[in-house]
């Protein structure tokens, strides 16, 4: 009996306790002293009614009234043009990187943090990363060697290939046929085939056949004693090399491919073989494209047949350069966007080609085998094959890079370059054979002369291009 009162009485108790517990408990949604606020309990306050003129009041973690979005100003995004969000994106605009930050939480404005190292933007967020300039790539091109017809070719050759193309150091040589001078005479094959062994392998060294060297069995000879022929059995294909610059493409061609000498002679590029290098797909992303042939495209002594197949060829690979010798004289010209860089006649001349891209732009000289050998290939030259379509004019007092190749068999070579008749300024080399400096440009309009000069105790070798200032 006693323990029937004593159960009711004791519940009694807790349950008074439980709803009459004077704390407040924040974060419950109910206002109770000494809380101002609860969540969004408010209680009927705002930011006006605590003297504000505008504003939105909020109520803290400690349930007391934040006034910190409270503002007596008449609108509180004055003076911020440029509204951004969400609070701490970024953009990049002009090749400035800027930060949503500035201004308050509910109307921030991008602030501009610092301009990009590039001065260009990658993407929406981000600058461009900064990529130093890969210079030129150079190559050597000569043709028409005509072992057989003198009697200093044997030497000249072996001087080519022992001492000025190590000097030289290109990606590759090329040779655009007639090695010898009757390709039916091995006595002349041998003579060319001792002058290269030891020296020359492919396709570092690489040659395509011309008419001379088809004539009776030359086709088999020119196979037989040729680096190339020994390399692959082939008169045309299609090859590639890896450069500082990426990789460069190049096709090889026969342009005496007639059973007929006199067609051979005039130049014949059979269906046959254009069908198979058409059937080649080119590299994706090659830096240059290169195209070997004996016979040129334009000039006084085109290539008679096949003229058309050659150039779709041309087309199907974008070649940016066709190398070709076969007239005898040296010759730069232009097939529609194509550089035809056209070899003299070693075997009588001694010279060849020095033939360049530098950043997409393209170059080439003619040079005697004694040196040193100087080129400038950034800026192009506007004159380069009579009328340059790679060719920009620069802006008045702009300073402009200036690079060129510059090679020699003595180690005491220096380069220099000066702009008109002002002062010769050092030129520094980043990378064996390569030489650059920056130049400004004069502030008047018009044609202006750019002068490199190569020095040292071999010799001097200077070259001059001309560039527009508009």
């Amino acid at each position: 009996m006693r323990h029937r009162i004593l159960i009711p009485l004791l519940l009694g108790l807790f349950l008074f306790s439980c709803d009459d517990d004077p704390r407040p408990v924040c974060g419950d949604g109910r206002v109770q002293a000494p809380e101002t606020c609860d969540g969004t309990d408010l209680q009927g306050a705002t930011c006006q009614s605590l003297g504000f003129k505008v504003g939105l009041l909020q109520c803290s973690a400690g349930c007391t009234l934040n006034t910190v979005e409270c503002y007596n100003e008449s609108n509180p995004c004055e003076g911020h043009d440029t509204p951004c969000g969400p609070y701490g994106s970024t953009r990049c605009m002009g090749g400035w990187l800027s930060t949503c930050t500035e201004g308050r939480p509910e109307c921030p404005d991008w602030a501009l943090d610092a301009p990009c190292p590039t001065g260009a933007c990658a993407d929406a967020v981000s600058c461009a990363v900064e990529v130093a300039p890969v210079g030129p790539i150079w190559f050597l091109h000569v043709s028409d060697l005509h072992f057989g017809k003198g009697t200093t070719v044997n030497a000249n050759t072996v001087y080519l290939l022992e001492t000025v193309i190590p000097a030289i150091s290109p990606v590759a040589t090329f040779v655009t046929g007639d090695q010898v001078d009757d390709g039916a005479d091995t006595g002349y094959w041998e003579a060319y085939r001792t002058a290269w062994t030891g020296l020359a392998s492919a396709p570092s060294y690489l040659e395509v056949a011309g008419n001379h060297d088809v004539k009776g069995d030359g086709e088999q000879h020119w196979i037989a004693y040729s680096p190339t022929g020994a390399w692959d059995p082939t008169l045309f294909g299609v090859n590639t090399y890896e450069t500082v610059a990426g990789l460069v493409e190049v096709v090889r061609t026969n342009t005496s491919a007639s059973s007929v000498n006199m067609q051979n002679t005039n130049g014949y590029f059979d269906e046959e073989q254009a069908d198979a290098l058409m059937g080649i797909s080119p590299i994706p992303g090659a830096a240059l494209r290169v195209l070997l042939a004996h016979h040129p495209t334009v000039g006084l002594i085109p290539l008679a047949l096949g003229r058309d197949r050659m150039r779709a060829v041309m087309a199907h690979f974008g070649s940016q350069i066709y190398l070709c010798g076969h007239a005898h004289f040296d010759n730069i010209d232009w097939d529609g966007t194509t550089l035809l860089v056209q070899a003299a006649e070693f075997g009588e001349d001694v010279s060849f080609m020095l033939v360049a891209t530098d950043e997409g732009g393209l170059s080439a000289r003619s040079f005697p085998i004694t040196g040193p050998w100087v080129m400038i290939t950034s800026p192009v030259d506007p004159d380069l094959g009579g009328d340059n379509p790679q060719a920009r004019p620069f802006s008045p007092g702009s300073t402009i890079p200036v690079r060129a190749v510059g090679t020699g068999l003595r180690e005491d070579l220096t380069l220099q370059v000066r702009v008109e008749n002002g002062p010769w300024e050092n030129m520094t080399t980043p990378r064996p054979g390569v030489w650059e400096a920056d130049v400004t440009l004069p502030a008047a309009a018009g044609f202006c002369a750019l002068t490199v000069r190569g020095s040292s105790s071999e010799g001097s070798s200077e070259h001059e291009i001309q560039v527009s200032i508009q």
